[in-house]
Order: structure tokens, then sequence, then C-alpha cells
């Protein structure tokens, strides 16, 4: 003897956690959770299975079991919403008591200020020498026309007034001139007022042409010429 079984939704074979849909002579692949709420699919699919087991209050039970669903859901729905306005009502009060009792409160900020410390900077340059042109041979020279002069006399002197009046006698501010150490040492002459004229080159009184190189032999101001 066979029964046959309705179609329906029923408990998946293949997956204990699941509903699935018996088209009344076989599984479909309409599945849903135990929970959903189905209805009825309208394609069939011939997949072949385990029937499920005959019950001829498959269809009342359910029935049933969808309509006690929905009353038991609805039942939990409107508790939440008493409970939550319960819920609201009392953070309401709790919040309005505790502003009412919140004291004043003042906050005091203290910002402290670092100095950055400065930083200077120094640069030493160290003067070089440029080089000398090579000195003229011809130290005599000249003529009524400007284009020389007498050698002043600068021996003992200050180097540095001593340039002063070679460009004077020259009639040119920009006319140059040399300076040698009458020691022979070699000392290069930085600072022209620190030194004093031994003797020159050309002599006191001969005639220079505007071209013609002089040189003065000196001493620093705190030495005896050799």
């Amino acid at each position: 003897m066979s029964s046959h079984v309705p179609a329906g939704w029923y408990p998946d074979p293949e997956s204990p956690k699941g509903i699935r849909y018996w088209d009344g002579s076989s599984w479909t692949e309409n599945r849903a959770p135990t929970n959903a709420k189905v209805s009825e699919p309208t394609a069939k699919s011939g997949n072949s299975g385990p029937s499920p087991t005959p019950d001829p209050s498959n269809g009342s039970q359910e029935k049933s079991w969808w309509r006690k669903g929905w009353v038991i859901g609805a039942a939990a729905f409107l508790s939440g919403l008493v409970i939550g306005s319960a819920g609201d009502a009392s953070e309401s009060d709790a919040g309005r008591t505790s502003a009412a009792r919140l004291p004043d409160t003042t906050v005091t900020t203290t910002v402290t200020a670092t100095a950055t410390p400065q930083v200077t900077a120094t640069e030493t340059v160290t003067a070089k020498p440029e080089p000398r042109p090579a000195k003229s041979s011809n130290n005599s020279g000249g003529g009524a026309d400007g284009s020389s002069f007498v050698m002043p006399d600068e021996t003992g002197k200050n180097l540095q007034v001593a340039q002063d009046d070679l460009q004077e006698a020259a009639n040119d501010p920009f006319h140059v001139s040399f300076s040698e150490d009458a020691t022979g040492a070699q000392r290069t002459q930085v600072l022209d007022s620190g030194w004093q004229v031994c003797s020159q080159e050309p002599a006191p009184g001969a005639s220079v042409g505007l071209n013609d190189v002089v040189t003065f032999y000196v001493v620093r101001l705190t030495e005896t010429c050799p």
C-alpha cells in the first residue's frame, strides 16, 4: 500500500535547518529557512529524492504553524515597543535629573611657550693676494704731456699713506702700486695701514711713467727696517 503526499513545504531532507517544497511527486529546488514566510511556488522541478512522510493533517498543521508564528512575532514586536518606550522614558528622566544636578565646570588650559634659540652663522674669509704683473725694466721716461710724474719720497711713511700720495702724484685715483716684505719673509700685507715703508723703487725724485711699476718695501709698524 502506498500513500500520496500532497504538495507543500516540508523539512528539507538535505538540510535539517531549512524547508523545501514537495510538488506532490518530487522535490523541487525551492528552499527556504525554517521560519521563513513562504508561498506555493509556480515553477516545478523533477528532482528525485525521498518523499516526505505522508501526513493527512499536513495542510492544517502548516497553516497552524504559520498562524502561531505570526502571533508570536506580533506579540514580541508589541513587547519590544512597550519596553523601548519605557526605556526611552527612563533615560529621558535620568538625563533631566543628571542635567539638573550637573554642577558648573570650569576648564583651565595652561599653554607653555618655549623660545626657539637663534643661530648666528659666522663666515671667515681669508684674503688671497692677487698675482702681480711683471715689473717694467724702464722706470724712467715720461714727458711734458702728463704721461709721467715725479716719484715722491715715501720712506718712513705708513704704507696706506704712501699709496694715497702716489695716486695723487700720478693724478690717477686708481694708480696701482705694489708692496713687498722688506725682511724677505714674503709676508702678505693684508691691512696696508699696519705696515711702514722702508724703501721704494723708483727712488724719490725719479720720473715715473704712468705704466711703470712702483714697489714699496715694508715692515710692520712695530718692527725696525732692516
